[in-house]
C-alpha cells in the first residue's frame, strides 16, 4: 500500500494527537523562559544568547508540530456512492490542495532541520 505525503502526515499527526496538551505546556514554558531571559537576565549576554537560541529553536519545533496537528488531523471519509460532477471536482481540487499543503509543510520541516543543524553547530 502506497501512502501519499498527505496520508503520511495525517498518520503521524494521529499518533502525536494524544500529546497535544504536553506540546502546549512545553511551548508556554519555553516562551516564558525566553521572555524572562530577554527582559530580566541581561548580565550574561553570551550565555543568554546561546540559551535564547536553543529556546527559540525548541519553540520553532513545537510550533511546527502544532501546525501539523492542526492541519493534518481532519478525517475526511471518501464514500463510493454516486456523486455529482461538482462534488467529484471539488474532491479532486481538495486532494490537490492538501497535497500542496503537505509539500509546503515538508519544505518547512526541512528548513527547520537545516536551521537546527546550523544553530547546533555554532
Amino acid at each position: 500500500m502506497k501512502l501519499s505525503v498527505h496520508q503520511c502526515f495525517t498518520l503521524l499527526a494521529s499518533y502525536i494527537q494524544p500529546y497535544r496538551k504536553i506540546i502546549y505546556i512545553l511551548a508556554l514554558l519555553l516562551s516564558g523562559n525566553l521572555i524572562h531571559q530577554i527582559f530580566f537576565l541581561a548580565a550574561n549576554e553570551l550565555i543568554n544568547s546561546q540559551n535564547q537560541s536553543l529556546n527559540l529553536l525548541a519553540i520553532i519545533w513545537l510550533a511546527l508540530v502544532n501546525l501539523m496537528l492542526n492541519v493534518f488531523t481532519s478525517k475526511k471519509e471518501i464514500t463510493s456512492e454516486e456523486r455529482s460532477l461538482f462534488k467529484r471536482m471539488k474532491d479532486k481540487i481538495s486532494h490537490w490542495l492538501r497535497t500542496l499543503l503537505a509539500l509546503i509543510f515538508l519544505m518547512l520541516s526541512l528548513s527547520v532541520i537545516f536551521l537546527t543543524i546550523r544553530m547546533l553547530r555554532i
